[in-house]
């Protein structure tokens, strides 16, 4: 895990690549221990910020990766007056090499959707403390009824796995721990339905979600995660 900066190395003022939920840059201001930052959402582009990661279990959302330069400014906070200030979101917009202007007219946040469109979602075993799994790109994926769920057939995989992997041979694709990973679009989480023996191994679940890269997600944003509980996949 990349090592992030902790409040007390922090300058005030000054202008820092973050990793958070809303943005990659932001402005610390020390006085409200959080980020100022740039923010699109439902067609609007406005000033707010994110609290620092160690601040609180639930508020805490950006970590600190690098310094880059000190906020030419009037320091203040953003999120209450001057919102929409369109020097300073053009500015702050500027170090951003992920932005896609195409994206920002359609007034999606456009550094969470490109994140998103690139994760993993699909079927998955766990044997050894290892995760066999196939997956398929969420942003390749057409959502119905509010879900994106992959299309793949624990069936067909099967056999590919144990190609791959002669110690199944024997094994019928129930009998070993497994899963699916779906995305819930209207309430933003990642949905990970499997057995009883998943749910209740930490171990199993954290490398789960880092075969999924879905761990900085649930490093950030523990409720864009959920492990739940499933009969289906109950081993007879």
């Amino acid at each position: 895990m990349n090592r992030y900066l902790k409040v007390n190395e922090l300058e005030n003022g000054y202008i820092y690549k973050i990793e958070a939920r809303n943005a990659s840059i932001g402005v610390w201001l020390e006085l409200k221990k959080a980020f100022i930052i740039s923010r699109w959402k439902f067609k609007s582009n406005y000033l707010t910020h994110e609290y620092h990661w160690d601040i609180d279990d639930t508020l805490g959302t950006a970590k600190p990766m690098e310094i880059l330069e000190k906020f030419p400014f009037e320091l203040k906070d953003y999120s209450i007056e001057d919102r929409q200030n369109s020097k300073i979101l053009k500015y702050l917009d500027s170090f951003d090499d992920t932005r896609d202007e195409s994206i920002e007219r359609l007034g999606w946040n456009d550094i969470q959707q490109k994140r998103l469109d690139k994760k993993k979602i699909g079927i998955f075993w766990i044997y050894e403390k290892q995760v066999f799994l196939e997956f398929q790109i969420l942003g390749d994926i057409k959502a119905i009824n509010g879900f994106k769920d992959s299309d793949l057939s624990y069936y067909q995989v099967w056999d590919k796995v144990k190609n791959q992997h002669p110690k199944f041979y024997l094994y019928e694709y129930e009998d070993i721990p497994r899963g699916r990973v779906v995305y819930d679009i209207e309430n933003h989480i990642f949905r990970i339905y499997c057995n009883e023996n998943i749910l209740q191994d930490e171990t199993s679940k954290k490398l789960i979600l880092e075969k999924f890269k879905l761990m900085k997600l649930f490093e950030v944003s523990k409720e864009s995660i959920e492990f739940k509980k499933d009969e289906h996949y109950k081993i007879i």
